[in-house]
């Protein structure tokens, strides 16, 4: 994100994420050649809160903006910061930056004197290693078996629904069982009646 052509920027050592430059904040991508999805948000106030849930990597940084109207190069629908000089706070956050398919990032962005970085995430493994730490294992994405439904027909307009669980035979998985009363007993038979004169007993029926 900056004001201007694309600034010069480091090994991103310190946080593994991104960094301050000329005119605006760097962001380390992992994905090389392709599509990266970015969402950006301009705040009137620093967040209540720090959001860490569905995201591997978020960092807080501080810049000056030079002129203003920072926004990020190539985003549709471009936003960008009020159009004058000042402080600002962005944070970074990061998704999928080891698997192209599902590579995320959002940016926060407010109006803050300047401060050290500050790490509120840091879990996967390309900023493991940039920051020189041991990569930590490779782990299998929960999405990774379902990838196939956004290159199908299905995309376009469909529900799937995942089980988590073994599906109950006559049932789903999240199905309450339901409570029945208790069948009534058996009637006892009653012994057969002798047959009249002149007539024999038959299974099912008689005849004279």
């Amino acid at each position: 994100m900056t004001e201007g052509g694309f600034p010069a920027y480091g090994r991103f050592a310190d946080n593994g994420l991104a960094e301050p430059a000329a005119g605006g904040v760097v962001v380390r991508a992992g994905t090389e050649n392709g599509l990266v999805r970015v969402g950006v948000r301009v705040l009137a106030e620093p967040p209540a809160t720090v959001e860490t849930v569905g995201w591997e990597e978020v960092v807080d940084l501080s810049w000056h903006a030079e002129r203003g109207s920072a926004g990020v190069s190539g985003h549709r629908g471009r936003v960008t910061t009020p159009p004058w000089p000042g402080d600002y706070r962005v944070r970074v956050h990061a998704y999928g930056r080891d698997d192209p398919e599902t590579e995320n990032h959002d940016l926060w962005i407010w109006t803050a004197p300047p401060e050290p970085p500050r790490v509120h995430a840091r879990a996967d493994r390309l900023g493991h290693r940039l920051r020189g730490e041991p990569e930590p294992p490779v782990v299998a994405r929960p999405e990774a078996a379902h990838r196939w439904i956004g290159r199908s027909r299905l995309a376009v307009a469909a529900t799937v629904t995942v089980a988590t669980r073994p599906v109950r035979r006559g049932g789903h998985p999240w199905s309450r069982s339901r409570k029945t009363a208790p069948s009534a007993p058996a009637r006892p038979c009653s012994p057969p009646r002798p047959a009249p004169a002149g007539r024999r007993a038959c299974s099912g029926t008689s005849t004279p």
